[in-house]
């Protein structure tokens, strides 16, 4: 039995549009029916090669079970061939449980008379200008979720070299030890290529200093004397590839291999040796989390490193799975343990509804960027994006600069020192705090007692 979650993950691992069908099918869940069937167009290049029925049992906790599917192509390709579903039951094909979409076409390339000839010749006849297409879309997307403009570059080059499936890798701007890899899929029936999610990684120690990179160095065995270098952005990469050598290898980090620093050394695939400043981020994995994207949409890059930071996240383009839109402040929850797809549950403070009103909260504060309605909005909406912006408050007519951090589960805001130190809030703001009032108001109340105690 499956949640709404591990079901759309199942039915995205296997090709389909995960999401739609999943909220689709949970929305049937208080109907009180015991199965479902869905109708779909599957992902595959055109979006209508086959019509699936997916049959649905459901179990208490909105817990979901597939029980099969039954599969085939829709009316108007079935036309191409001079064949109407009425004319052939045999077309419809039956699957126990949930097959891959290659599964499903194979089966059904089998049974429909020179499908197979038939379609490539058509992918084959529009592969051009799909190519250019996917390529426009993808790097729109990247564009859309914050990447950076040289992995659409490096996209490119994958993608015309002809590789199925590949990770490219990328950085988040700013002194964060933050990577990230882009998981690109090709599909199995044609060149068209996707992007469905990326993996975020937290990595403890110190980041690279700028134009910096780390580099795998081992003996060329086919030229005695010379070195071969691989070149990393990602720390974790590095790590990983470098574990994987059998022999002589070197770990370092640099501009280039004339200019690097060592941090671990291994002897006959023994390590032998790792710098101690390296020792912590070598042994401790990184923290991660898995980030599903669809046609662009989803977490931005930027969103994603505060996620894996710990920090909170708006959201305006959510949707519950009955098809409505919502707003709500996200955050990982990195206290409980992982799920089987070793990705944090998610907590989420919906808006209006919890009552975080996030510009009401920063009016309190004596905050010098809200006396601009240009700086407040900016203020406010990488506050959004789960960032951590330098502020000018005032403190007893003074001014000082303190880092701003959202805290939606209290409804507030946080200050802390650029060494991390927190700050008391209260001191910030424009009025004096209530506590601090009632305090006054009740030594108030004593001296007066006591005038009146003298009178008597």
């Amino acid at each position: 039995m499956l949640s709404v979650a591990e079901l759309e993950q199942e039915l995205e691992e296997c090709g389909y549009d995960g999401n739609r069908i999943a909220r689709a099918i949970a929305a049937m869940y208080d109907s009180g029916r015991l199965s479902y069937v869905h109708q779909t167009g599957a992902k595959t290049p055109d979006q209508t090669i086959i019509m699936m029925e997916l049959s649905v049992r459901f179990h208490p906790g909105h817990r979901f079970e597939v029980k099969g599917m039954k599969a085939c192509l829709l009316t108007d390709r079935l036309a191409q061939f001079g064949l109407e579903p009425a004319e052939r039951p045999d077309i419809w094909q039956a699957f126990a449980g949930l097959p891959t979409i290659e599964q499903v076409v194979n089966s059904l390339q089998g049974i429909i008379k020179n499908e197979a000839l038939i379609f490539n010749h058509s992918i084959h006849q529009n592969l051009n200008s799909m190519n250019l297409n996917n390529l426009e879309n993808l790097k729109e997307e990247l564009k859309q979720l914050g990447f950076s403009p040289k992995v659409a570059g490096e996209m490119e080059k994958r993608m015309q070299g002809g590789a199925t499936d590949f990770d490219l890798h990328d950085k988040v701007s700013g002194n964060r030890n933050v990577d990230l890899t882009l998981h690109f899929k090709q599909s199995s029936q044609s060149e068209y290529y996707y992007l469905n999610k990326y993996t975020v990684a937290l990595n403890t120690g110190k980041p690279l200093e700028e134009g910096q990179k780390y580099m795998v160095i081992s003996p060329n065995p086919q030229e005695a004397g010379k070195n071969l270098v691989r070149s990393f952005e990602n720390v974790s990469a590095a790590i990983g590839y470098f574990k994987e050598q059998q022999g002589n290898s070197e770990l370092a980090a640099g501009k280039d291999a004339g200019h690097k620093v060592e941090l671990a050394r291994m002897e006959n695939g023994k390590v032998n040796y790792i710098a101690k400043d390296f020792q912590r981020t070598f042994r401790i994995p990184a923290v991660t989390q898995t980030i599903f994207v669809d046609k662009g949409r989803g977490f931005t890059a930027e969103q994603a490193a505060n996620l894996i930071e710990g920090r909170a996240v708006f959201r305006d383009d959510l949707v519950k799975l009955g098809g409505e839109q919502y707003q709500a402040w996200i955050k990982l929850d990195k206290d409980q343990p992982k799920d089987k797809y070793q990705n944090f549950s998610t907590t989420q403070f919906s808006v209006p509804q919890y009552g975080f009103d996030l510009k009401g909260v920063l009016e309190k504060y004596q905050i010098r960027e809200m006396n601009s309605p240009e700086k407040a909005a900016q203020l406010q909406k990488t506050l959004e994006n789960g960032n951590r912006p330098l502020v000018t408050v005032v403190r007893d007519g003074q001014e000082m600069k303190l880092h701003l951090e959202t805290s939606p589960r209290y409804s507030q805001v946080n200050f802390y020192q650029e060494d991390g130190k927190s700050e008391k809030r209260e001191q910030f703001l424009k009025e004096p705090a209530l506590e601090q009032q009632m305090k006054l108001d009740k030594g108030k109340g004593q001296a007066q007692e006591k005038e009146m105690a003298v009178n008597r």
